[in-house]
């Protein structure tokens, strides 16, 4: 598979626009639709090893992916398209022929044999494995139903399609690292254990922080989804707030500066009068 097409699906994947690429890497917009474009001559040297690296980071892949060799070994998820946003229809289009087009060549470069499925009101998740890589895909249900013929190939064992809980759905979406955990997670779904280094891979840009904003988007009824999704934890309000033990994690410099201008903080970490011509 050619390297332009390799980091066009892996982009597409990973719900990044070219745009998006592009701040990511450093790299000129023109420069990537460039490369996405390009397809590799016969006998070419390929993309140097500097370009291959800065699109390994990029897009959160290793860098054996991009090269000749499949990467054994590897497990990922992938959301294209968030199930709780609402995405224009020319978006969802072209990502959807995105898909339809670069998954079969983007999976017979890494060996996949194996397609596991998983539905619910709310969207499905697609597991795919081979070469000793596991991949999932977490999409919306109008989309995971458009790929519904992708899969049916005699190249792939497909196992029975699975009904899984909404509560499931939205967990594995937000946080699949943490499935390891979960009873009620099918075991189909759950990934490997991670190291603590590689979590954030798994879960959406800012997401614990952001968790309203940037996953459920609008929903009338997010507190209820996210409720659902994940019972016993206690879920606070979005806010911004000082940390109780703000006088402790103070650097030393800015105390002594504190000090030295006869300043004053409050608890709540707001400045008093003092002598600031210091």
């Amino acid at each position: 598979m050619d390297f332009g097409k390799k980091v066009r699906i892996i982009r597409v994947l990973r719900g990044l626009s070219g745009e998006d690429l592009a701040l990511r890497t450093g790299i000129d917009r023109t420069v990537i639709v460039r490369h996405e474009a390009t397809e590799d001559a016969p006998g070419a040297r390929g993309p140097r090893q500097k370009t291959l690296d800065i699109y390994a980071r990029g897009l959160h892949v290793p860098k054996d992916v991009l090269e000749d060799d499949a990467a054994p070994g590897w497990q990922d998820v992938f959301r294209p398209i968030s199930p709780f946003v609402p995405t224009a229809p020319e978006v969802y289009s072209r990502i959807s022929a995105d898909l339809r087009q670069l998954l079969p060549p983007f999976f017979e470069h890494i060996r996949i044999v194996s397609v596991m499925r998983f539905k619910c009101e709310r969207g499905g998740v697609i597991s795919v494995g081979g070469n000793e890589c596991r991949l999932v895909l977490v999409l919306p249900l109008n989309l995971y139903q458009d790929l519904a013929d992708v899969f049916a190939s005699p190249a792939f064992s497909v196992e029975d399609e699975m009904a899984i809980d909404e509560g499931v759905f939205v967990s594995f979406f937000v946080n699949p690292a943490g499935t390891v955990s979960r009873e009620d997670v099918p075991d189909g779904l759950k990934m490997d254990p991670v190291s603590f280094e590689v979590c954030d891979f798994y879960r959406p840009p800012e997401l614990l922080t952001k968790i309203a904003i940037e996953l459920a988007g609008n929903c009338e009824d997010v507190s209820d989804r996210v409720s659902k999704a994940f019972k016993g934890y206690e879920l606070k309000a979005l806010s911004v707030e000082k940390p109780a033990n703000w006088r402790e994690t103070m650097l030393p410099e800015v105390a002594d500066y504190i000090r030295d201008a006869g300043l004053e903080i409050g608890d709540d970490g707001e400045l008093k009068d003092g002598d600031y011509s210091k």
